[in-house]
């Protein structure tokens, strides 16, 4: 009797822990039909340090704000990013700037930024982000695994590690852009067009891991007549 006790007790318990995972995404990302949402006024972004794909010739661009250890980040990293990829970045339509707000409830995010960012100094930044989504590494020692998969100069990357306050700094800056629009879940995205070299102006706003056509919806609207 005491067992089945302790075993409905631990069924209730999961139950209601599964429960408030669920309200708590579904409160943060809004249904697509209120996914997309105008940028402050007068919003205005420099993406200079910014990892950034696409053909520098186009108008408009896509910031993604994301958390290397956001499940919701790493489901579209491995789903809709790469049908935006495809279908606008490779195209020419879009260009695409990656930058990190990494949430103060998942210890190893800012530890897996600053590892990308390390490793885009040796130009396999975006290697790095994919790699990091795909095997998921947390600990110093996964890291430095994942990273030996890419044949890089590991003496470099550990020196960038070890003298990372630049780094962190870059990583703030992020954060606090990320503040200014209003931005505080991930993944978040900003939607703009490029008003000078390195600089843009943010129309659009995107919450939540949204499917392709919220961005396909929020990249027409940046197109029309602001």
């Amino acid at each position: 009797m005491t067992n089945r006790v302790i075993i409905v007790l631990l069924v209730l318990a999961v139950s209601m822990q599964a429960t408030t995972i669920y309200r708590s995404y579904h409160k943060s990302v809004p249904p697509t039909g209120t996914a997309i949402r105008d940028a402050p006024t007068n919003s205005f972004m420099d993406l200079a340090g910014l990892p950034m794909r696409g053909v520098p010739t186009s108008s408009i661009v896509l910031v993604e704000f994301s958390d290397y250890e956001c499940p919701f980040c790493s489901r579209y990293a491995k789903g809709v990013g790469r049908t935006i990829q495809q279908k606008y970045v490779e195209t020419g339509q879009v260009q695409y700037a990656f930058a990190n707000n990494p949430l103060p409830i998942h210890s190893s995010a800012r530890r897996l930024a600053i590892a990308a960012i390390c490793l885009g100094l040796q130009d396999r930044f975006w290697d790095m982000h994919d790699l990091i989504f795909e095997a998921a590494p947390r600990t110093p020692e996964q890291i430095l695994d994942t990273v030996s998969r890419l044949n890089l100069d590991s003496r470099e990357f550990k020196t960038c590690q070890e003298r990372s306050e630049s780094v962190e700094q870059q990583i703030e800056h992020e954060v606090v852009i990320a503040s200014q629009l209003g931005l505080r879940g991930t993944p978040a995205f900003a939607v703009g067009t490029i008003v000078s070299p390195g600089r843009a102006r943010i129309h659009k706003l995107i919450v939540g891991a949204q499917p392709e056509r919220v961005f396909a919806e929020a990249i027409r609207a940046v197109k029309l007549p602001q």
